[in-house]
């Protein structure tokens, strides 16, 4: 759920997208 997570993570670096993920 990359899509969903840069959503609600946009602000977030992408590493930190991964954790969450």
């Amino acid at each position: 759920m990359t899509a969903l997570s840069s959503s609600t993570n946009g602000a977030e670096p992408l590493s930190a997208q991964s954790l969450s993920d």
